[in-house]
């Protein structure tokens, strides 16, 4: 029979959590499932920071957490399932809600009631126009009792990672980018969570891989963990000041739609376009700026490509490069993480150029026109990168100043 210990924690939402349900416009939701999500993805992310065995990853992987065939041994149960209904958002502080939008895309987007394109906002302002929240989200400040059953030969390792979830993970859409993000506390045994660092929890980590047949080898990945602490006292404002940052940066590496077209109609067949920004991952789509000349309908999707029974199916491309808000206990200020994830094996170098590199996939830019719901391909070329994926980092690094303090790398 197998023995199972009892963990319990109440997780404190940091930040908004925009996470849906059936309806993602109308009411938030958040599940056990999406919680389980969240250590399934962390765990892999961690034990290939250890070994490149990515096989017996799964299999311990799906052990804890179940896969299509069968049920995890782990098992998450909230006291009462999460909801909340649509409510505009906030801004108490002042800040341009622009910049928040811009790290909550697809979350948030610009409404003008004219058009009644949203119906949920515009049933209440039929006059409203404005960069606004179009899904419905859970308020940051929410506390969730979370009780989690766990096979006791699994304690050590669900719980090293539970706190290393709670450092760095988050929850729900855009959870890369500063929303979503979390912090457990356990309701009882506090000690060995007291006790805790992320040094020691990885180490633990570690250990507890190797009881269960994953010992050290070639690690597939390196995660590294910069800090910049803020004398802020609300996430909204250190949201606002990497929204300002991450768009600036952005906008200085993004490219001219007008440029692109010209190097993708080159009848040259050896060409190629250098577009350093699909390091932070895909797809990117580039648009005229002028709305005279957005009316031709015409496009550049930069994306991953498949090629599948003859024709391309595009994959996105997740971004490597996360924002994390903390809350400072001591001095209740806020701070920023930014948390690198350098897998080396998915991409290679060639004459001094990078490559995205998958198996039966390729990063391409597409001209396309649309042709009533037709879409309709005009000229695509393959993308490279003239920088490496270190220089890049360092370059969004130094934008900042004081620059960013380098806390951790994992392994």
């Amino acid at each position: 029979m197998t023995l199972y210990q009892k963990l319990e924690y109440n997780l404190e939402l940091i930040t908004p959590t925009f996470i849906g349900g059936a309806f993602p416009e109308r009411q938030a939701e958040l599940r056990p499932a999406s919680f389980i999500g969240i250590l399934r993805w962390w765990f892999r992310n961690l034990a290939l920071t250890v070994t490149d065995d990515i096989d017996a990853i799964y299999s311990l992987e799906s052990e804890l957490f179940g896969n299509t065939e069968k049920a995890g041994r782990v098992w998450v149960k909230f006291k009462e399932i999460v909801t909340q209904d649509y409510e505009e958002f906030k801004n108490p502080v002042g800040v341009n809600i622009s910049s928040l939008a811009y790290l909550g895309y697809g979350n948030f987007s610009f409404v003008n009631c004219e058009k009644k394109k949203y119906f949920h906002i515009c049933s209440k302002n039929q006059f409203f126009k404005g960069n606004t929240n179009i899904k419905a989200f859970i308020p940051s400040g929410t506390t969730i009792n979370l009780t989690l059953l766990v096979p006791k030969k699994y304690e050590k390792l669900i719980k090293s990672l539970l706190y290393i979830v709670s450092q760095f993970g988050a929850i729900g859409g855009r959870n890369r980018r500063g929303w979503g993000n979390f912090y457990l506390n356990p309701l009882d045994k506090k000690d060995y969570w007291d006790s805790y660092r992320v040094e020691k929890a990885y180490k633990n980590f570690v250990d507890a891989l190797c009881e269960h047949n994953i010992p050290r080898g070639k690690p597939a990945q390196i995660i590294k963990i910069y800090e910049k602490r803020y004398k802020k006292s609300n996430y909204l404002k250190v949201l606002y000041e990497i929204g300002e940052v991450y768009k600036a940066f952005r906008k200085q590496k993004s490219l001219k739609f007008w440029n692109v077209k010209s190097i993708l109609a080159s009848k040259s067949n050896d060409g190629y376009l250098a577009y350093n920004y699909t390091w932070f991952g895909l797809p990117i789509q580039i648009k005229p700026k002028s709305k005279k000349w957005r009316k031709n309908s015409e496009f550049i999707e930069v994306n991953l490509f498949q090629k599948k029974n003859n024709k391309e199916e595009s994959k996105r491309l997740a971004s490597p490069v996360l924002f994390r808000i903390f809350r400072d206990t001591t001095l209740r200020n806020y701070g920023v993480l930014l948390i690198v994830f350098d897998r080396k094996e998915l991409y290679r170098e060639k004459e001094g150029y990078w490559f995205w590199n998958f198996p039966n996939r390729e990063v391409k830019a597409k001209l396309i026109k649309k042709e009533g719901k037709r879409k309709v391909l005009i000229a695509e070329k393959p993308v490279r990168m003239d920088k490496n994926f270190e220089s890049f980092i360092n370059e969004f690094l130094n934008l900042v100043k004081p620059s960013w303090k380098h806390s951790l790398t994992l392994p």
